[in-house]
């Protein structure tokens, strides 16, 4: 009870009442006041209320004593309270509880008091609103009912109408499921459904279909039903639906032949479809034909041609087509149309065309032909015309020529011309604007030298497709002429010599031809092998013509070639070229022309000649740099460590310099890497040396210089360096940390400047009036490192500490500094066993704990164990296991410093054992001492108020198995005790 007062009474503290309820027991026992001896009783159970049926309860009441005042808590919303009578009963105005209102209502309570101060509760109590199953209605998506006609259906477009079932126990859980139907509905037609929605009610449902072109005209009365699963049902009225005709236009079919031969017949008839023409319903369909020529539709149609408008049929007239009907009649277009007026023809054939074929005639050819009257076709030279050339045209007709100009006659006449026995030199050429002509010519710079003499028996014919044919044969004579010598083997373009040597080069070679054009052969690569070797060749030497060689050289550069560079005839068809240039030849020589001819004499008409231009680049020979200034050799120069090489060398030690006699060649200074010293160096173009050695460079240091110039061609000298070591002072240079942390690892590392150090000398260091805790070691780098850990009697001050660092030669430094250890607090300690505890039985453990700052502590425990509790200040644990908590259970206990809470310890987890002890225990047994007294009493009154217990309870002592020792225990032990319950 006392748990339900304190979750639904408003405004009322448990405490205050737990209070109260104390005083009243004790004036009870103390003062004996009888008044109170009569308990304050409210009885009832309420009853199930149904859905849209009144409902009332009135609870009993028991030894009240005046007129009595009733409060009600957590009293459902479709229900009203009277204060005076604690009836809870519908409200008024309407037939309440709803629909809406179905489920159960729990955590209910009644009070009652009366007015002697008595007070009593009925409670927790629950009502169950039990749900009357409603029927299902069929509404429009307005709620409204649906009436007839539905909205009209059109052929072959989706048709959709929604309308909504409600059905209130939808909003249930009830697993209320409704079945819809359609009766008498189309084939075409069909439902459709969304999910209940659970918020409304209801159910979203949609008639779809597409009705096709069979069903325009009809109407169809369908109803809609639904029932649900108590076979509570609802049906519409009859509903029409009328589908609508959407008019199909017919379609047009057939393959039409597409040729038909002079003097033969012509026939075609399409075939079609109109969709409406047998429906029920006359919706006015009449089928007409018509039939367009040419590309845009509007060519006459031919004469030989009849068109029949009702059929759609094209046929040809009778002895048609004839030979001047043979061509092509182009895009024959026959549509179809059903009469209804939508300003477009319905269907129409794919365009088609109809070939009127020819039948062949034989060609006839002539001919223009001048022949000398010796017989005589003089060979042609070259490219320029030069001596005659030959042309021969001819000329082919044939009467069915106009009619090869038509579309489509294919198999009629296409003339070509074919050349037979044709001499090599000679081709054929058809005009590439009239194919009816055709000439004779000889090939560009044919015939050749090998061509020469009769040529007999050369046939030119003229034919048609259909075999028809006409030719013409003669003979004709060539004659020889001088041709031009060639070039066969040149340098290559750009010929590079280098000074002081035969000149060569790599030889080019033209390709092997008999009829090669000398003046721009194609060349090609021989092999790499150098050769100085020039070629050449002419068809004519066996009618006794000689080749003479010669280089031409430009004129600004001709005073310096001709003096090294030459040719010189080898053998009939070889020349060579000669010379070596000089230093002063060096550079490029363009524009040098090799000329080859079959005549001596150069004013004689009948010469010829070939000639190739190439260019050479003389190459200078490279040479290495000498060196003029460098530093002496004979003997080691002295440094001392740490001095420049600028302040501590000589003049002849300060600089290096060296020449190329090369022209353009610039010098360049390096140092060896190895073994030069990484101290020293050279600038690359001054030649200007530098550096600074260490102690580290002591001793013999080799040096050598390295002049270089652009070619890569080098020069050396090596000379030699002695470093003197340098002693150098410690100095230590970084000052000594302010303070340390107690408990906590120190380190710090004060360093020491000595270049020495990385040459050799050893330092070595020592630390005074330094205290116990601190300790000093050497780093990798010869630097003092300071360490250790402080604990709490070092807290405080540090001062005068003297760290002496002395390197190898005795020479030392010193510094002094202070250090100061700050204190740290510590965390507490915890630690203990936990003993075993027994069902049934006081349990208690208090762990040792101890905080070294005396700080306050704070305990806290980390378990599942939900009969153990501890006390925050002072760490006591203590409770009261069940038999449900029989086992062995994981536990943590934490101590912190407080307040805040800092510095956690933690003790565990470890394992809390809880075992059984058969003792009987009597309700109201509260100390489990075997009897029922007054100390039971006070011990419930204890644990009521909060005041901590030395022992554990019982729980055969709580009479309800609340694990709860409460107002009731309390009451019950009083009673028990006075003699008041036997």
């Amino acid at each position: 009870m006392e748990k339900v007062l304190e979750k639904k009474i408003s405004g009322i503290n448990l405490k205050n009442i737990l209070v109260i309820t104390i005083l009243i027991i004790l004036n009870l026992i103390i003062l004996n006041k009888p008044a109170l001896a009569q308990n304050l009783i409210i009885e009832g159970s309420p009853p199930p209320a149904l859905q849209n049926e009144f409902y009332s309860f009135t609870p009993a009441v028991y030894n009240a004593a005046g007129k009595k005042t009733f409060e009600g808590i957590n009293i459902p919303d479709w229900s009203q309270f009277n204060i005076e009578t604690g009836e809870i009963s519908s409200k008024s105005g309407m037939p309440y509880p709803l629909n809406d209102h179905v489920g159960l209502y729990e955590g209910i309570a009644i009070i009652v008091s009366d007015e002697a101060g008595g007070i009593a509760m009925l409670g927790p109590l629950s009502i169950e609103v039990k749900n009357i199953n409603d029927a299902p209605v069929i509404y429009d998506l307005d709620k409204n009912p649906i009436i007839s006609p539905l909205p009209d259906a059109i052929e072959n477009a989706e048709y959709s109408f929604e309308f909504l079932i409600f059905d209130p126990d939808l909003k249930l859980n009830v697993n209320e499921a409704l079945t819809i139907n359609l009766l008498n509905a189309p084939s075409w037609l069909g439902i459709s459904q969304l999910p209940p929605d659970t918020e409304t009610g209801t159910i979203k449902v949609s008639l779809k279909g597409k009705p096709g072109y069979q069903h325009p005209g009809s109407t169809y009365s369908i109803q809609i039903s639904v029932f649900d699963q108590q076979n509570m049902r609802a049906v519409t009225d009859p509903l029409n639906i009328y589908v609508k005709n959407v008019n199909n236009n017919p379609v047009i079919s057939g393959i039409p032949e597409t040729e038909v031969k002079q003097g033969g017949s012509y026939l075609f008839t399409p075939e079609f479809k109109d969709l409406d023409l047998n429906l029920a319903e006359d919706f006015g369909d009449k089928i007409s034909f018509s039939i367009a020529f040419g590309t845009d539709g509007k060519a006459a149609m031919p004469d030989w041609l009849i068109f029949n408008p009702a059929t759609g049929q094209l046929s040809s007239r009778q002895g048609r087509p004839v030979n001047d009907d043979a061509g092509l009649v182009e895009n024959i277009v026959i549509s179809i149309s059903d009469g209804i007026p939508d300003n477009s023809l319905d269907d129409s054939l794919a365009g088609f065309d109809i070939c009127v074929k020819n039948v062949n005639d034989r060609p006839v050819m002539t001919h223009n032909l001048e022949i000398p009257s010796d017989g005589v076709v003089k060979q042609v030279i070259d490219k320029a015309s030069q001596g005659q050339s030959f042309t021969m045209n001819f000329e082919a007709g044939d009467i069915d020529l106009s009619l090869t100009q038509r579309p489509c006659n294919t198999i009629n006449d296409n003339i070509n011309f074919t050349g037979i026995n044709l001499p090599p030199w000679l081709e054929l050429v058809a005009d590439p604007e009239n194919p009816l002509k055709a000439k004779l010519v000889n090939i560009e710079n044919r015939p050749n030298n090998n061509e020469t003499g009769p040529w007999q028996n050369i046939e030119v014919a003229v034919t048609d497709e259909q075999g028809g044919i006409d030719r013409f044969i003669f003979n004709i004579n060539v004659i020889n002429q001088n041709d031009q010598p060639c070039l066969v083997q040149v340098p290559e373009e750009n010929i590079i010599v280098y000074e002081d040597k035969n000149i060569d080069f790599t030889a080019l070679s033209a390709v092997s031809n008999d009829d090669l054009i000398c003046s721009m052969p194609p060349f090609s690569i021989v092999n790499s092998t150098k050769t100085n070797i020039i070629k050449a060749n002419d068809i004519d030497m066996k009618y006794g013509d000689q080749l003479y060689f010669k280089l031409v050289f430009p004129g600004e550069h001709e005073a310096k070639l001709s003096k090294w560079l030459g040719i010189k005839t080898k053998s009939s068809t070889e020349a060579e070229l000669t010379g070596v240039p000089k230093n002063e030849d060096v550079g490029t020589w363009s524009g040098i022309r090799l000329i080859v001819s079959d005549r001596l004499n150069e004013n004689d008409p009948e010469r010829k000649t070939d000639e190739y231009t190439f260019n050479i680049e003389v190459k200078n020979t490279n040479d290495p740099p000498v060196f003029d200034k460098v530093p002496p050799n004979d003997t080691p120069f002295e440094i001392d460590a740490g001095i420049e090489w600028k302040d501590a060398a000589a003049e002849q030690y300060q600089k290096v310099s060296a020449y190329d006699v090369d022209f353009g060649d610039s010098v360049t200074y390096t140092l060896v890497s190895s073994p030069a010293p990484a101290w020293l160096n050279v600038h690359p173009v001054t030649g200007v040396l530098s550096g600074k050695p260490s102690n580290i460079h002591a001793g013999i240091n080799t040096i050598t210089l390295i002049a270089q110039d652009t070619s890569g061609a080098k020069a050396t000298w090596t000379f030699s360096v002695k470093v003197n070591y340098i002693n150098n002072v410690p100095v230590i240079t970084k000052t000594s940390p302010h303070s340390a942390v107690e408990d906590v690892f120190f380190k710090h590392t004060i360093n020491v400047d000595d270049i020495d150090k990385y040459s050799g000398d050893i330092l070595t260091y020592k630390l005074e009036n330094a205290p116990s805790w601190l300790k000093l070691v050497k780093d990798w780098a010869q630097n003092a490192v300071l360490y250790g850990v402080p604990l709490a009697a070092d807290v405080g001050s540090n001062i005068g500490i003297k760290l002496t660092v002395t390197d190898s030669y005795n020479v030392s430094d010193f510094f002094i500094f202070n250090i100061d250890v700050e204190f740290v607090n510590d965390k507490p300690v915890i630690s203990g066993s936990l003993p075993t505890a027994v069902v049934g039985r006081n349990y208690y453990f208090k762990p040792y704990s101890y905080d070294e700052e005396g700080d306050d502590l704070l305990f806290k425990i980390e378990t599942d164990m939900e009969w153990l509790t501890i006390d925050e200040k002072t760490g006591l644990l203590t409770g009261l296991p069940l038999k449900k908590d029989l086992g062995e259970n994981l536990i943590s206990i934490y101590v912190y410093e407080c307040c805040p809470e800092v510095n956690k310890t933690g003790l565990g987890p470890i394992i809390l054992k809880v075992i059984g002890l058969e003792v009987i225990i009597l309700p109201g047994d509260i100390d489990s001492s075997g009897t029922i007294d007054l100390k039971d009493c006070i011990l419930g009154l204890q644990i009521m108020t909060g005041i901590s217990l030395p022992v554990s309870i019982s729980k055969d002592s709580d009479l309800n198995r609340d694990r709860i020792i409460g107002l009731r225990e309390v009451i019950y032990i009083l009673r028990k005790t006075s003699g008041i319950i036997n």
